[in-house]
């Protein structure tokens, strides 16, 4: 049960440091965003950075859900910090001092390794998860006109866009196609996206929406 003179203290001690913990929350997630950006686009050969721009920049700290769960454990190791250091400060310099946790602290720091090993292992399994999906084609295909004169991009899958481009998978020639915004004339949907679901829960519903999926697929784009 946390009192009232403890909630005192940790709020006296955020308002302290509010500046030092907004920091380390800021870079923690920017990092996070700028890594799983590159692993993401790197899986289709694309340098993310020489695309992005500011815009980008600051949507992909946004969108980031990083940003507000990496506010958790950053603030339990900062108040860990702060008690170890009040801990300290109490015991002469010369004196070995060992900080001992109560059992709700251990099990509030064991869940803070818990809530941070997620924030950086999720993220990882997500973007590779949708490259995967993306490669084998289980996405949505796309057509599009674009430049002049006119060039045609047929079936194709949208990878990611930046303020300035579109980034597509050519699968019939396995690699990325980077498009100026301003060079599309048009775009539009020629395959949706396939039937989700479990096939396991409705197989014969989940099997005959699969293969509607797969004409439209054969008919639009030969596959």
């Amino acid at each position: 049960m946390v009192t009232s003179t403890k909630k005192e203290n940790i709020l006296e001690y955020l308002s302290q440091h509010w500046v030092v913990i907004s920091t380390s929350i800021l870079l923690f997630s920017t990092a996070l965003g700028f890594l799983f950006s590159k692993v993401y686009f790197g899986m289709f050969s694309v340098e993310f950075l020489h695309f992005a721009e500011l815009p980008d920049l600051v949507s992909l700290l946004l969108i980031n859900y990083s940003f507000f769960l990496s506010a958790i454990p950053i603030l339990g190791l900062f108040w860990f910090a702060h008690k170890a250091g009040n801990i300290s400060s109490s015991h002469p310099s010369d004196e070995e001092v060992v900080v001992k946790l109560s059992w709700k602290e251990r099990v509030a720091a064991f869940f803070l390794m818990i809530i941070l090993l997620l924030i950086v292992a999720l993220p990882f399994i997500v973007t590779t998860g949708k490259a995967n999906a993306i490669k084998s084609g289980n996405v949505k295909y796309y057509s599009l006109v674009y430049g002049k004169p006119e060039h045609k991009l047929q079936c194709v899958n949208l990878v990611g866009s930046t303020t300035s481009n579109y980034i597509f998978w050519e699968r019939s020639k396995t690699e990325a196609v980077i498009i100026p915004k301003n060079q599309v004339v048009e775009i539009r949907v020629v395959v949706p996206e396939p039937p989700k679901g479990s096939r396991n829960e409705h197989p014969a519903r989940y099997f005959e929406r699969l293969d509607k999926w797969e004409i439209i697929l054969k008919k639009q784009c030969g596959v």
